[in-house]
């Protein structure tokens, strides 16, 4: 990233829950390696089902997530992400395929870190890299909680609905 973007940079990535409470040290490190990219709208970010390798931080914009039925003939919308938002470190932790198509839909400002800076981080300082990845199985974690009560409140409401049909 271009020096002269490292100080904002820093300000914004240290109030997302990925990034916050890191040393300065191994902030100011993770700003070296870090990338910025831009998608112009409706343009697609990384794909369900294609090896991914990054992790993104929205900077500026606003995407779409996307996940194909299993048939891929229909597409659902999971989420909406704003600034400050991160998608993809997924992809950094478990080495699988994407788990769903991103798509900008504003022109969109991202901050993009890989497996190889990832690696980079891991060799030079072992404690900053342990504490970058705690916060990002923390942020996974929350997500799962998310997502387990949104389907214990779709069953409950399917329940409820089939009971009132039944009667």
């Amino acid at each position: 990233m271009d020096p002269a973007l490292r100080p904002q940079a820093k300000e914004f990535l240290l109030g997302i829950p990925v990034f916050g409470g890191l040393p300065d040290e191994t902030m100011d490190r993770l700003l070296e390696m870090i990338q910025m990219r831009g998608h112009r709208i409706d343009e697609m970010i990384c794909q369900e089902g294609k090896p991914g390798s990054e992790m993104f931080v929205l900077r500026a914009g606003q995407v779409e997530v996307r996940k194909a039925s299993r048939n891929g003939a229909r597409e659902t919308m999971l989420a909406r992400l704003k600034p400050g938002d991160c998608f993809g470190e997924m992809s950094l932790i478990d080495i699988q395929p994407r788990s769903a198509t991103v798509y900008a839909r504003e022109p969109t400002e991202l901050y993009v870190l890989d497996n190889r800076n990832l690696l980079a981080l891991y060799q030079a300082d072992l404690a900053g890299y342990t504490f970058l990845m705690q916060n990002m199985c923390r942020e996974l974690s929350r997500r799962l909680r998310k997502a387990d009560n949104m389907i214990g409140d779709f069953f409950l409401r399917l329940e409820e609905y089939v009971e009132k049909a039944v009667d």
